[in-house]
């Protein structure tokens, strides 16, 4: 067993629950097309082997919190039968799912296998999100079918060398955290960074969170296509288009100033694209519209302060205690409103262009994220009260779900919210000329 620093983001996945049960669970779920058995847990051995996050838990060490990452070891395979419907296997999954892990010490990956027959079976695996992101979903998704096709075909499985490790991560994010954060995060984040008052009352803040999502209205290929062919011309990123989107159609319910919290992969070396871990972390972001800019405008703002704040980075765990020097960030969540916009798995190795395992073997099942629901005690410091889940889909759409605080947002309200949002996008994007101010009257 070797012993390293935790993320800032593990740290608080250990201290969200005060019992230690979590249900921040991620999946990644395969539909076994032909079945070996043999195939199967050779290649679930080898996959936990690849990867340190797979053998890693959690420890209270005095007031810090560590990672213990064994030498060895292996995830067990329960087995059950299964002879329900697509829809019954919809519920199944986010059963499996709703299934917590005790996180202070606890294993952090499970597996279940759901017979259906000789052949057609369901392979399901869920992981902590303290050692997994979604992007670490689609490489888990990727070495598993590489290792399962290859154990099946006794050759050797084509997957590249590991560079770096999630501890290597962690060991450098925690040696950066250590550091007086630049002078510009100073200035930035005592800029005014002013509380969003939605629904709730500052008490509600104070009591334990539940969050719960609910599906984003779907923005059709179309709109998608539009959106790429603007990132292009304004040298930017659909997901920088989809952030000021969402800013802008919260200008009109919070006022002119606002910040929001984008979700940075921190995959920026390519040493980090295939390390299995959370390494996401949330950058903040301000969204000035008082001098009633187009949306172009916004975009560009939006870039702007990404590419800076990316060339300054800094763990959000050394910028917090610059956030609570606000009197009105001393309590309550770090951030309001955060941003989550994941590049479909098309990026990643083993897939075809319409986003499917290239594997005769091995087919993918979605489950449906958006019905999900989790509580989290002491949620500030890691959730905010509304959270943007943008997915491009295979169909090259886009879609996703809105992850809200329902402790302290009225239902009402996340759906106002859920259904404006997704049309402020559709709008700018076919009338990127138009100001942020005029959203208002669009609806």
């Amino acid at each position: 067993m070797h012993e390293f620093p935790a993320t800032s983001r593990q740290r608080w996945y250990f201290d969200a629950n005060t019992d230690g049960w979590s249900t921040l669970n991620v999946p990644v779920i395969f539909d076994l097309v032909e079945y070996h058995e043999r195939a199967v847990h050779a290649a679930l051995q080898a996959l936990v082997e690849r990867h340190d996050a797979l053998r890693t838990t959690l420890h209270r060490r005095g007031v810090d919190v560590v990672q213990h990452v064994s030498t060895g070891g292996e995830v067990p395979l329960t087995e059950e039968s299964f002879t329900g419907t697509s829809s019954e296997l919809q519920n199944t999954i986010l059963s499996f799912l709703d299934e917590p892990f005790q996180v202070h010490g606890g294993a952090l990956v499970r597996a279940r296998l759901l017979r259906r027959g000789t052949q057609a079976n369901v392979l399901m695996l869920s992981v902590h999100h303290a050692v997994c992101d979604g992007w670490s979903a689609g490489l888990l998704q990727r070495d598993f079918v590489a290792l399962y096709q290859a154990e099946a075909q006794q050759v050797e499985a084509a997957l590249p060398a590991l560079e770096l490790q999630f501890p290597d991560y962690a060991t450098w994010e925690w040696q950066l955290a250590c550091e007086e954060p630049p002078g510009f995060w100073r200035q930035w984040l005592a800029s005014g960074h002013p509380r969003m008052r939605l629904g709730g009352t500052e008490a509600a803040e104070g009591r334990p969170g539940v969050f719960r999502s609910i599906p984003l209205p779907a923005i059709p290929a179309e709109t998608a296509k539009d959106m790429d062919s603007l990132a292009a011309e304004w040298r930017t990123t659909p997901a920088n288009i989809v952030t000021a989107a969402v800013g802008s159609s919260l200008v009109p319910v919070f006022g002119k100033r606002l910040t929001i919290g984008v979700f940075a992969g921190n995959r920026e070396q390519p040493e980090l694209l295939d390390v299995v871990g959370d390494l996401a972390d949330r950058i903040p972001i301000p969204i000035d519209a008082t001098d009633t800019p187009t949306f172009g405008e916004l975009v560009k703002r939006v870039s702007g302060c990404l590419a800076h704040a990316r060339d300054n980075y800094t763990p959000m765990a050394a910028l917090a205690p610059l956030i609570r020097a606000n009197p009105e960030r001393s309590a309550g969540p770090l951030l309001d409103v955060t941003v989550n916009y994941l590049p479909h798995r098309t990026r990643l190795h083993g897939r075809d262009t319409a986003g499917h395992l290239e594997c005769g073997l091995v087919a993918e099942i979605d489950p449906a994220l958006e019905l999900r629901s989790f509580r989290a005690d002491r949620w500030g410091d890691g959730f905010g009260l509304l959270d943007f889940q943008h997915r491009p889909q295979a169909d090259g759409g886009i879609g996703g779900y809105l992850l809200y605080n329902s402790a302290v947002v009225p239902e009402e309200s996340a759906r106002e919210l859920a259904a404006t949002t997704n049309a402020a996008i559709a709008r700018f994007v076919a009338e990127p000329a138009l100001r942020v101010s005029e959203l208002a009257t669009s609806f």
